[in-house]
C-alpha cells in the first residue's frame, strides 16, 4: 500500500480541537463521540464486524449526527457496506480530513454532504478464504450498495485496477469531476464513451454500431468490461423476460464474468431485424457468436445465440431497455 503511515492519532486530535477539548467517549470505539458536541461523530481506525453495531449503539445514545469524519485504512468490506446504508439511511454528511481508504470509502460515498480535505482511496477488494464464490458475492454487494449512492462507474474502473496491496488516492480534480465531493447528493455526470453523435440520422445503423460496440466492450477485460458497463443500462431492464432493476442486472453481469473471465463476443445483425422510431426508441435484433473460457476452472463454451436488444436514446446516448435471446448452437 502506498500509504502505510495512517493519521487516526492526528484525526482524533483534530476532532478534539474541533469539539472545543471536551471529553471523548470512546466507548463505542472506533466511533468516538465529543459528550459536548454529539453531532459529530469520528470513526477512527479498523472497520471490523462490531462498527456497525456500535455506531448504531452511539447513535442509540446521543442522537443522530449531523456528521461522520472520517479516518480509517478499510477493513471488513460488508461490515463497511453495512455502516455505509445507516449512514446514508440516517442523511448524514461524511468528512474526510486526513485518509480514508478501501472499506471506509464505502462509508463516506454515503454521505448526504460529502467534504474531503485529505486523502480518498479505493483498490480491489481482498479475498481472505481465497475462493471465487466468496469475491463474487462481496463484489456483487459492493456494486449494488455504490450504484444505490450513484457513485460514478470510472470509480469503480480504478478500484477494479488497482491491486489489493496497492491503494488508488483521488486527486482533487477527480473528486470533483467524479462527483466524489457533493452537496446533498447532488446528481453526477455520467460518461459513455459509447457512440453519442447527435447529428448522426440513420437510427438503425447508429442502434447496430452500438450493439456491435457493446458485445466488444463485453469481450474486454473483467476490470474495463465491468467498470464501464453499467452506464449501458436503463434504471430498469426487460433482462430475458423478468423487470429487473439495473444493479440487479450488474449482479447477473458480474457473476457471468467471473464465472468466465475470458470472453470473446461478436454480433451479426439480422438483415432487416432492426427498427427504429424517429425518437430513436429501438428494437435491434441479430446473433452472437461467442466464446468464453475459465483458466481457472479449466472450462471452455463456444457456440451462437440469438439476441434481442432494445435502446433508448438518452442525453449520453443509447442505453439498453431489454435484454433476451436464446442460445441456438453450441460447439
Amino acid at each position: 500500500m502506498k500509504r502505510k503511515v495512517f493519521f487516526a492519532t492526528l484525526l482524533l486530535t483534530a476532532f478534539t480541537v474541533t469539539t472545543a477539548r471536551g471529553e471523548i467517549d470512546d466507548s463505542y470505539a472506533p466511533i468516538f463521540v465529543a459528550k459536548d458536541d454529539p453531532s459529530i461523530f469520528l470513526l477512527s481506525g479498523p472497520i471490523t464486524s462490531r462498527t456497525p453495531l456500535n455506531f448504531q449503539r452511539a447513535v442509540g445514545e446521543y442522537g443522530s449526527p449531523q456528521s461522520l469524519m472520517l479516518s480509517s485504512a478499510g477493513g471488513d468490506v460488508h461490515a463497511g457496506l453495512s455502516l455505509a446504508l445507516e449512514v446514508n439511511r440516517l442523511g448524514i454528511d461524511t468528512i474526510v480530513e486526513k485518509g480514508c481508504y478501501s472499506a471506509c470509502f464505502f462509508v463516506f460515498s454515503a454521505g448526504k454532504n460529502r467534504t474531503v480535505s485529505g486523502e480518498l482511496g479505493v483498490h480491489q477488494i481482498s479475498n481472505k478464504r481465497g475462493d471465487l464464490q466468496s469475491g463474487q458475492v462481496a463484489l456483487s454487494d459492493i456494486i449494488d450498495v455504490l450504484e444505490q449512492f450513484g457513485v460514478h462507474n470510472d470509480v469503480l474502473v480504478r478500484m477494479l485496477r488497482t491491486p489489493s496491496d496497492d491503494m488508488y488516492v483521488f486527486s482533487q480534480d477527480e473528486l470533483t469531476q467524479l462527483g466524489l465531493v457533493s452537496l446533498g447528493n447532488q446528481s453526477r455526470k455520467k460518461v459513455s464513451s459509447a457512440p453519442t453523435n447527435k447529428s448522426q440520422t440513420n437510427w438503425d445503423e447508429k442502434a447496430i454500431a452500438f450493439v456491435s460496440w457493446h458485445n466488444r466492450m463485453w469481450s474486454e477485460n473483467n476490470s474495463d468490461a465491468l467498470s464501464r458497463i453499467s452506464d449501458t443500462y436503463s434504471s430498469e431492464v426487460d433482462f430475458y423476460g423478468e423487470t429487473q432493476p439495473r444493479h440487479k442486472v450488474m449482479i447477473e453481469k458480474v457473476n457471468f464474468a467471473n464465472r468466465w473471465p475470458v470472453r470473446d463476443y461478436h454480433f451479426r445483425p439480422q438483415p432487416g431485424g432492426t427498427k427504429c422510431d424517429e425518437f430513436g426508441l429501438c428494437t435491434v435484433r441479430g446473433e452472437v457468436d461467442w466464446y468464453a473460457h475459465s483458466p481457472e476452472r479449466g472450462k471452455t463454451s463456444r457456440g451462437t445465440s440469438t439476441v434481442i436488444i432494445g435502446l433508448t436514446w438518452g442525453s449520453n446516448g443509447f442505453v439498453i431497455n431489454r435484454e433476451d435471446g436464446r442460445v441456438i448452437q453450441r460447439r
